[in-house]
């Protein structure tokens, strides 16, 4: 659950991570592309023959985590040049270990698309009763804008651009903003204050700006400006990467409080402080129409498309009968760059986060696993995956597993090696313990082999890898050395893992690798250890669920939240939804993205009977769907 639970941490503080779980696309290739290419190649050339010659364990591991989490490889984000790099060092690596090519691929390279964010197009532009505001200095597009224009219509001030019924709250409430630019201020209120209605000192997904601009959007709103808390200091945030498949449909803009002063204190008669602690002290959202003031805004952005690449190859099984099965051995190589919404630290984006245990360690404990079993393969096939983009949402492994790499029903089993750096007292985190009868006994033995006490998470969940195969039904196993207190910054490098716990846990799961490739049978999947499809990025607050799996990538026919599949036996199913489906409604509120979807559901009760709007074959059908609660398992 580690890292599950710390992803949920950073969710209830209101920085959201979409949750999407699959490709727009699969591509094989044996290189990158062009001069690029070949310029990463030769970089990762000297450290994998490094590694490859080295002939001591130990320091195969240190190599392989010292070149992934360096300056090099710059944090290793899907999409960018540190990235390709590290896909660089292990296609070499697999080269030299002379692994085999995937069945129908042409190299190790699987390519899929991923959004990297927005690009904004042209000149953004936004005046206030004529004054033209400079870009990057008094404004900035926020990093989940849409495109639009609006012009000469009112400024509307909408304190927080809260709307919490459940708390007494609407910042709304009695104020018309169709056709109007919304100012809203980031945070909540009393965000001080341990009593407060919210989530005391620690903000609530009210204050989540996305979900304000979605609540302003769905009022009429065709612009919002966002200031900084008064509490604040008066800074611009930087158009940093939001990577989110996601668009939005109205213009949305940071602006500097301090151009709109004047214009408040004339009809507030209050500064910005005084209206934040009027808002705190009365309970009063202090809302109004701007006298006076007319905007204008113009905004356009486009989706800024990567390829990530997952690499894998395959150490053929010694038995016929068996080799045509295969056990998955996985960790993912990707991490988060120089920071950005998923950064325990998000206040130091532009610092490389090096990604040392989360997940360099797995990826060197993997190569070191692969070399061993080049030597003495087992009965059944192995097939050894490095997954990219698993930080933002396993799509990666979503991408094996969907565009059918193997086929799906010849996987026997999957171990999972994703932050195993930081070994305590030979403590080990073992998830998915319970997707078969039969893995306890098979990794008894090993644990006693190489001294390790098993700290068995039989919920198997943890928000990595093995869940793309344990949702297919595939038994999982999830190996992990726990939190620590560098994740997700700058302060996880290649100094501070534990070389020598990692070879103790490499040891271990290489010969749990072995024991699952030479099992006998088929292992039995326990239908009460698979998960529930994700619905949304912000899992943890959502307390019911449609049953519906999130469309994998591409355009869609109309702006809206895409259906991929849809659980059996689920809400969305029992209603009539199908997959290919694109919900554009439920109940009165739009749905133009996966958050939309998400704020609604959160808004929702179990049992609660919903009019949900599809797009199809050319034309809207409303189905009324019976949400379930999210602990009911389908």
């Amino acid at each position: 659950m580690i890292k599950e639970i710390i992803k949920l941490g950073l969710l209830t503080a209101g920085i959201l991570t979409i949750m999407l779980t699959g490709p727009v696309g699969v591509c094989w290739a044996q290189h990158g592309n062009g001069a690029a290419a070949a310029t990463e190649a030769d970089a990762a050339t000297g450290p994998a023959q490094q590694w490859l010659a080295e002939a001591d364990a130990s320091s195969r591991l240190r190599d392989a985590v010292e070149f992934l989490a360096g300056e090099d490889c710059a944090g290793r984000r899907p999409g960018t040049p540190g990235a390709d790099l590290a896909a660089s060092y292990l296609e070499q690596v697999f080269t030299g270990l002379e692994l085999a090519l995937p069945p129908e691929s042409r190299g190790y390279r699987q390519g899929f698309s991923i959004t990297r964010g927005i690009h904004v197009t042209g000149q953004p532009a936004v005046s206030v009763n004529g004054t033209d505001l400079e870009a990057d200095r008094d404004f900035t597009v926020a990093g989940f804008s849409g495109s639009g224009t609006a012009r000469q219509v009112p400024l509307v001030f909408a304190g927080y651009g809260i709307v919490a019924p459940e708390l007494g709250w609407d910042s709304y409430a009695g104020l018309a903003v169709t056709g109007c630019a919304v100012v809203i201020m980031r945070g909540e209120p009393q965000q001080n204050d341990p009593d407060s209605v919210f989530s005391g000192i620690q903000l609530s997904v009210y204050a989540d700006l996305r979900r304000k601009a979605a609540t302003a959007r769905d009022l009429g709103a065709v612009a919002v400006l966002i200031v900084n808390n008064p509490v604040d200091e008066d800074d611009l945030p930087e158009l940093g990467p939001t990577y989110t498949a996601a668009g939005f449909d109205i213009p949305v803009v940071y602006v500097k409080r301090e151009l709109l002063v004047n214009a408040l204190i004339g009809t507030t008669g209050l500064s910005w402080h005084e209206i934040a602690e009027t808002i705190d002290l009365e309970n009063q959202p202090q809302s109004a129409v701007v006298q006076d003031t007319l905007i204008d805004i113009d905004v356009a952005v486009e989706k800024d498309l990567a390829t990530g690449f997952n690499i894998i190859g395959v150490i053929p099984g010694t038995e016929p009968a068996l080799a045509g099965q295969y056990v998955v051995l996985g960790a993912h190589y990707d991490h988060l760059g120089i920071g950005g919404p998923e950064s325990t630290t998000p206040e130091r984006y532009g610092e490389i986060h090096p990604g040392a245990d989360d997940n360099a360690s797995g990826v060197a404990a993997v190569l070191e696993i692969a070399r061993q079993l080049t030597a003495n393969p087992p009965a059944r096939s192995v097939l050894v995956s490095l997954f990219s983009a698993e930080e933002l949402g396993l799509l990666g492994s979503s991408a094996l597993v969907r565009n059918a790499v193997v086929p799906v029903e010849s996987i026997h089993s999957m171990i999972n090696l994703d932050m195993i750096g930081h070994l305590r007292d030979g403590r080990l985190i073992v998830g998915g313990v319970d997707s078969a009868e039969e893995l306890a006994g098979i990794i008894e033995a090993p644990a006693a082999a190489h001294s390790l006490a098993l700290d068995s998470d039989l919920s198997g969940l943890g928000g990595s890898d093995h869940m793309s195969f344990m949702r297919e039904g595939i038994p999982s196993l999830f190996l992990n050395t726990g939190a620590f207190a560098g994740y997700h910054s700058p302060a996880d490098t290649a100094a501070g893992v534990n070389y020598d716990g990692l070879l103790q846990v490499a040891a271990f799961a290489g010969d749990v690798t072995v024991s699952l490739a030479d099992w006998p049978e088929p292992l039995a999947f326990n239908e009460a250890a698979r998960p529930a499809p994700a619905q949304g990025s912000n899992r943890g607050n959502l307390r019911v669920s449609m049953g519906t799996v999130p469309h994998y990538g591409g355009e869609l026919p109309v702006a809206g939240m895409g259906v991929g599949d849809v659980v059996a036996g689920g809400p969305a199913e029992a209603a009539g939804i199908q997959g290919g489906d694109v919900i554009i409604k439920i109940l009165d509120r739009r749905i133009a993205n996966i958050y939309d979807f998400m704020y609604v559901l959160q808004d929702c009760t179990a049992g609660q009977v919903v009019p949900v709007t599809v797009w199809r074959d050319g034309a809207e059908l409303t189905l009324d769907v019976e949400l379930a609660s999210r602990n009911v398992q389908h």
